[in-house]
């Protein structure tokens, strides 16, 4: 997410205060390794942006932010994934399908599909 209004926040003072204190409460050290300089603040969601939880962020050296978001990304791709796979098994199969059908096969089945189609 990088739009013009997110930008925005993160020059806000507002956010420098969130992070300031998301970095207080991880003690002053990344929480997926030891590191202790150029610490960022990850968003694990964006669902109450300028409003965030404490929950909602993460403080993490630069090297683990790049893997979160890479983490982040493959968790919507797999959401999208779910979605088309339910849609399509849906249509082909019907509204019950996963209570009649083994959820890998349609999911294989489903791939072939997108393979055909030149989308895999």
């Amino acid at each position: 997410m990088r739009s013009a209004q997110y930008m925005s926040y993160l020059r806000s003072p507002e956010w420098a205060e969130r992070r300031r204190a998301a970095i207080a409460r991880a003690g002053g050290r990344c929480q997926r390794c030891p590191i202790t300089f150029g610490l960022e603040v990850h968003h694990l969601n964006y669902d109450r942006l300028g409003n965030e939880l404490p929950d909602d962020l993460l403080v993490v050296c630069s090297d683990c932010h790049q893997g979160e978001d890479l983490r982040r990304a493959a968790r919507t791709r797999f959401k999208a994934f779910g979605r088309r796979l339910d849609a399509w098994a849906t249509k082909v199969y019907g509204e019950d399908w996963a209570q009649r059908h083994d959820e890998d096969v349609v999911a294989e089945r489903f791939e072939t599909w997108l393979e055909r189609r030149g989308e895999l």
